[in-house]
């Protein structure tokens, strides 16, 4: 696991506590800094009060409960609870100081984060399981536990890649987020018994209602969308904690279909010609900004009316903060605005703390005021350490309103709902949206005619000219197929020889994704071809070794890969697309491995032949090749200002 991936599980799961009594560490703790001058940053809970503090959310009648985690990667010895418990952190005498943690509720296991819903009541997820609290009574106990609204069966038990980032849609309606679930097989269940099954695609954002019925799902292509919110418009948001090899970290804005490019099944190093970071793949979609190192909780900041308002200046209002766990950050994202809407979100650091500030959550108090969890340490054992802090204006004011305006984000996603809600498309508006340059456009028409099988049925049968066209019918049909569970209305095999290598390689993906059986001969008379660029010979070798092992893995594909590379009857030209596409090539071969590709091919590549009679691995690659990246430029990069 990457130090990343590791640090995330603190961003919305982990948090304990002890119950009862107790003040804050007598140890001296020094605060973060925040930016604004206006604002101040004051210690609210510390322990052994609480200790390795998660989510946080306020209650209606202004009660702070705080996740305390006590089973996330336990240590031996550990003498905290056996279970997790949210914890109401009790401040009786309003001086600003928590002097109680009063236990709420307890007894669950891996628990990841929770939210206040619009009725009041209190949801919990856990890493298999969201479920209600309700305290009707205000005793700062939940009495009523309805469980399993939405339940997840799988073999996958890691801590921190399941069910989290909790957020209402204010219209009866729930999003969330699940993690990659390290590629495991999965069935997720809503309360009404609609499901929900897949594998090995990585991370995915659904949706429920507040029942736990009519599960879907969003979207999917992120690695651990641990924050999700949505704004006062209903556009959607989240975190995405993790690339491994592949920084940065990203912020998304979520869109019904989106594809945001990550799948597991295709390795960790985010570095396969089949997954896309930042939009590089026709179908997938850019992040809105590039976020600190381990982004947990993500908010919307724009709080309403209020007297005694003790929150954020007005610039503040309506940005985005992202805690950033291993950057001690705390940041805010201002939003474009109509006429810049495809350009990316623009970052401040709100909040920058010293080695020991660990942000995970955020809790919006009444008054405006933001209270954040900390988990301290850069250890992911629980280790006793929790702070809670609060971000609060210096003084108090009357806010008469929200602050907030309509982004950039609104309008563009208007824009989208157009083409996903439009009663009555013809064949030329579908063929026109197959066409633009735009990725959002691109993806919400794929998403539209995925669902429309009389339009997919005409588009089939039309040579379309333009291979942005055909990538999209190409796109289009494969979820058509994979959402009704038939034969595609048109076979990968129509692709596999358009003259497009984008569309060959999203032909390639197709197969792959579903191991199609039926492909192995059509893929390996496809890899004989040597004028194959770099993405499309790897692509090959991904597609035949699914085709081939159910368990196949990066490294061995990285193997595959290398045998084409010693193996005397691959072409000269495939070799150097084996080497030029080969992941972290200088520390995956050595000289030996590379030293016959100097003997074949033109004059020029022997000219290129170090002196030395030991070259190195790094020395001979460059000879081999010429270009040294590991990405080829093969892939499309969609123009994110169109």
């Amino acid at each position: 696991m990457s130090l990343t991936a590791g640090l995330f599980l603190l961003l919305m799961p982990p948090a304990w506590g002890q119950n009862g009594g107790g003040g804050t560490s007598k140890e001296k703790i020094e605060p973060p800094t925040v930016v604004d001058p206006g604002l101040k940053v004051d210690l609210f809970a510390s322990d052994p009060l609480l200790r390795t503090p998660i989510g946080l959310t306020f209650t209606q009648d202004g009660k702070l409960l705080v996740i305390e985690s006590n089973t996330h990667f336990r240590p031996p010895g550990y003498q905290g609870p056996e279970h997790d418990r949210i914890l109401w952190m009790e401040d009786a005498d309003n001086d600003g100081k928590a002097e109680k943690a009063n236990v709420f509720f307890e007894g669950t296991s891996m628990t990841l984060d929770l939210a206040t819903a619009p009725d009041g009541s209190v949801y919990v997820a856990t890493r298999n399981e969201i479920f209600r609290l309700r305290d009707a009574d205000g005793d700062g106990k939940a009495e009523q536990v309805d469980r399993k609204l939405v339940s997840l069966e799988t073999d996958g038990n890691y801590p921190h890649n399941g069910l989290g980032g909790l957020a209402f849609d204010g219209n009866g309606g729930l999003y969330f987020g699940m993690g990659e679930n390290l590629g495991a097989a999965y069935t997720l269940a809503g309360s009404d018994g609609s499901k929900h099954s897949d594998q090995g695609e990585g991370g995915n954002i659904f949706h429920a209602t507040v029942e736990g019925g009519r599960l879907r799902r969003v979207a999917t292509g992120f690695w651990n969308p641990f924050g999700v919110c949505v704004d006062s418009w209903g556009d959607v948001f989240a975190t995405d904690n993790d690339p491994d090899s592949r920084p940065p970290c990203r912020l998304h804005h979520v869109i019904e279909g989106g594809d945001y490019g990550y799948q597991f099944r295709y390795g960790r190093s985010g570095l396969h010609p089949f997954i896309s970071w930042d939009g590089e793949l026709p179908g997938t979609l850019p992040m809105l900004a590039a976020t600190g190192e381990a982004p947990c909780d993500i908010t919307f900041y724009a709080p309403g009316a209020t007297k005694g308002f003790r929150g954020l200046p007005a610039p503040w209002h309506g940005s985005l903060l992202v805690a950033s766990w291993v950057d001690h950050t705390i940041e805010a994202y201002s939003l474009p605005d109509t006429a810049h809407a495809y350009l990316s979100a623009e970052k401040k650091v709100l909040v920058q703390g010293g080695n020991d500030f660990r942000p995970v959550a955020f809790a919006t108090a009444p008054d405006g005021s933001i209270y954040v969890s900390d988990w301290v340490k850069r250890d992911y054992e629980l280790h006793g350490k929790g702070r809670i802090w609060r971000i609060s204006a210096k003084k108090a004011t009357d806010l008469k309103g929200p602050l907030a305006v309509k982004s950039g984000i609104a309008w563009k996603q208007e824009q989208l709902d157009k083409i996903l809600n439009k009663e009555k498309v013809t064949p030329l508006e579908a063929a026109e949206w197959l066409n633009d340059p735009n990725p959002w456009t691109f993806s919400a028409a794929i998403t539209r005619m995925s669902r429309e099988q009389d339009l997919l049925w005409i588009l089939k049968d039309n040579k379309l000219p333009y291979p942005r066209q055909r990538q999209g019918l190409l796109l289009a049909l494969s979820r058509d197929a994979k959402r009704t569970g038939a034969e595609p209305l048109l076979l990968p095999k129509e692709f596999l020889t358009d003259s497009d290598p984008t569309v060959r390689l999203l032909a390639l993906k197709w197969v792959s994704d579903n191991r199609m059986a039926d492909y192995k001969t059509d893929v390996e008379k496809l890899l004989t071809d040597p004028d194959l660029t770099p993405a499309l010979f790897y692509a090959g070798i991904t597609a035949l070794g699914r085709l081939e092992s159910e368990q196949i893995q990066e490294a061995d594909l990285i193997k595959r890969l290398k045998a084409r590379l010693s193996d005397a009857q691959t072409p000269y030209r495939l070799k150097r697309a084996a080497l030029e596409i080969l992941p972290d090539r200088e520390h995956q071969l050595l000289a030996a491995d590379l030293a016959p590709l100097l003997n074949e091919g033109d004059g020029a590549s022997r000219s290129l032949s170090p002196r030395s009679s030991a070259p190195s691995a790094t020395t001979t690659a460059r000879a081999c090749s010429d270009r040294s990246r590991l990405i080829p430029r093969s892939l499309p990069r969609p123009d994110p200002l169109h």
